[in-house]
């Protein structure tokens, strides 16, 4: 099939080194393991989040608007309430940050001040992300059962009052039993919220799940056609299972990203402007490339483009990526005559 695409174009519009952090911690950015770091914006600040694997530790740094490092949010162990190696996402909300991690959600002012904690029940099983609409908080992720031998999908949205009450759970997504059974799920989930929707992506694969957040339930599945895509491959968990990778998180980490050089892999997704904007990477022979694609909300690819990094989030308008280890760059895009 032939695709006839309206290019874009990213228009640089501020850039920001993140620097003035102490010597005895490292900042990256750019992991290719997604989960990695959560960024966080307000008008006076930036939260970045980083996960230590080896340490199974995460800390929250805090720099002004132009990158210069601040201090310390907190860590784990030192924070009143610690939050483990599974942070999976920070927030701004109505003045204050939402730490999510685990089956919590801490609370701090925007100058770090700990406010309250609150338990999450019935989440999905591993949470990729939140998001606040219309006053209810929006959780998804990954949530499976295994039974008889085999994985079988479970609720993955899960809804909560603004006090963080278990309103309801829904959505079960109908996969591909090859990625199901395989021991190893690929098909979880990132998204983005906006006009009353959540717009899910299976990563090792271009389909959207369109769910309507008043109606909870899945309204329509939109299959992406993405030129240069290269659909998922199956992990060869047996393998790494023999190998002894499984039970060695630095080996399982390695082994998880050669895996995923094997496939295009689809990072993130935003909606503004009326506008679904996926990124997803490749690894070609000069190194790792990232894709920006514009499609409608009908699952239409409009155009596609170079990205300048890894899109972790949007801005009102704007586009943040991570370029390198230090560097964000806010962007905005147009499109070419």
């Amino acid at each position: 099939m032939m695709f006839f695409l309206i290019g874009f174009s990213i228009i640089v519009v501020d850039s920001i080194n993140l620097s003035g952090m102490p010597d005895s911690f490292f900042l990256h950015l750019n992991e290719d393991i997604t989960g990695f770091f959560e960024v966080a914006f307000t008008e006076n600040h930036i939260y970045v989040s980083q996960i230590y694997p080896i340490e199974r530790k995460t800390y929250i740094f805090s720099f002004d608007k132009k990158g210069k490092f601040e201090n310390f949010l907190s860590s784990q162990g030192e924070a009143p309430e610690k939050y483990g190696f599974f942070m999976w996402d920070l927030k701004f909300f109505n003045n204050k940050l939402y730490i999510f991690s685990g089956s919590k959600v801490l609370v701090y002012t925007e100058d770090g001040k700990f406010l309250k904690s609150s338990l999450l029940i019935h989440t999905p099983n591993v949470c990729e992300e939140a998001s606040c609409v219309k006053n209810n908080w929006i959780i998804w992720g990954e949530s499976w059962d295994f039974v008889k031998g085999k994985y079988l999908t479970e609720n993955c949205v899960s809804e909560y009052d603004s006090l963080f009450n278990h309103i309801d759970s829904y959505f079960k997504p109908k996969l591909s039993s090859k990625y199901l059974n395989n021991g190893l799920l690929t098909a979880c989930f990132c998204g983005c919220s906006g006009d009353g929707k959540l717009y899910l992506v299976n990563r090792p694969n271009p389909e959207i799940f369109v769910v309507d957040i008043q109606k909870r339930k899945m309204i329509k599945k939109l299959r992406l056609r993405i030129p240069g895509f290269k659909k998922g491959k199956l992990a060869n968990r047996k393998r790494w299972k023999a190998e002894g990778k499984m039970s060695d998180t630095e080996k399982y980490i390695e082994a998880v990203l050669d895996w995923t050089k094997t496939f295009s892999f689809i990072t993130n997704i935003v909606y503004t402007s009326g506008f679904l904007y996926l990124c997803y990477r490749d690894w070609q022979k000069d190194g790792l490339v990232y894709y920006l694609v514009k499609i409608d909300t009908n699952g239409k690819t409009l155009s596609k483009t170079g990205a300048p990094g890894n899109l972790i989030g949007s801005e009102k308008n704007l586009l943040i990526f991570s370029t390198s280890p230090h560097t964000l760059l806010v962007c905005k895009v147009e499109d070419n005559e």
